[in-house]
């Protein structure tokens, strides 16, 4: 055990150079025993593939083995549209010709998730071909995914992505007017992981009103939170409580708000969100019997 006594540089942020001190001592980003960039790229593409489903309706990477529960989840722990966009951008290291019909089926196809007044739909039922669920992570990660898929798509030119931009946009629509009402009041700290794509949308898209509700809810939080009289939580969908998901929302919301407008106290707030967030690190080695995990 270590004893360390400083002065807190603020409420809320007591906890920040112990942090650092035991980032130095258990060093977690040593990563000399841990294999090659390549070598994790390519067994997560062929983990993938043993998710990818598709047939005349349908297209995209299942959540669960397709076997016992056949099922697209957008955002979370499915993360369906994320390969739209990383796919993309590991394509010269994976070198498979399958990978640009990858893209623009899966991409394509959920593009066709139902809307109505909260957002999208994220889960897609193969066997049912029916959609259902909805909650700010997964929509949130979604949309970012979605985002990025965009953006690297028109630096590359390789795809058609209208489809993906009508998609983003309403919900884009949908999440900032919603967010710029004056009776938003968001139960937990989930509804951050809509800031970055609306960062991203309102460059994009040359939106002014994505911009003003990704600046409402990066203030927004930042009052709710700096102080951690209420913690960051609320960021996953398996639990209620604090959580380093709901940290890790506000951190990417404050980081993508400073990147938007370069303003020094967004940098501030991504700061002590990342702190939180890495307190969550396991510096310890769990005696652990051989198994999958």
């Amino acid at each position: 055990f270590y004893i360390e006594a400083h002065p807190a540089p603020q409420e809320g942020f007591a906890f920040k150079k112990a942090m650092q001190t035991s980032i130095n001592i258990f060093k977690p980003f040593f990563t000399e025993d841990m294999p090659t960039f390549k070598e994790i790229i390519n067994s997560k593409y062929a983990f993938a593939n043993t998710r990818w489903f598709e047939n005349d309706k349908s297209a995209g990477f299942g959540m669960y083995p397709l076997e016992s529960r056949p099922e697209f989840v957008m955002g979370w722990c499915g993360q369906a549209a994320s390969l739209g966009y990383a796919l993309q951008e590991l394509k010269p290291v994976l070198k498979d010709t399958r990978i640009d019909q990858q893209i623009e089926r899966s991409l394509g196809f959920l593009t066709g998730s139902p809307f109505n007044e909260k957002g999208f739909h994220q889960n897609y039922l193969i066997n049912k071909d029916t959609w259902e669920a909805q909650d700010p992570v997964s929509q949130g990660q979604a949309m970012y995914n979605f985002a990025k898929a965009i953006e690297s798509a028109r630096k590359n030119g390789k795809y058609d992505s209208s489809k993906w931009e009508a998609f983003l946009k309403k919900a884009c629509d949908i999440q900032s007017s919603r967010i710029l009402r004056d009776d938003w009041n968001p139960f937990s700290t989930n509804e951050a992981f809509y800031i970055a794509p609306l960062c991203l949308a309102s460059k994009m898209f040359n939106n002014e009103q994505y911009g003003l509700a990704a600046r409402k809810a990066s203030d927004y939080y930042a009052k709710r939170h700096l102080s951690m009289k209420e913690p960051y939580w609320g960021g996953t969908l398996d639990a209620s409580c604090e959580d380093k998901e709901g940290a890790w929302a506000a951190f990417q919301g404050f980081m993508a708000m400073y990147e938007f407008s370069k303003e020094q106290k967004y940098l501030d707030y991504a700061t002590h969100a990342g702190y939180v967030t890495l307190s969550y690190t396991v510096d310890w080695n769990i005696p652990m019997p051989p198994s999958r995990l």
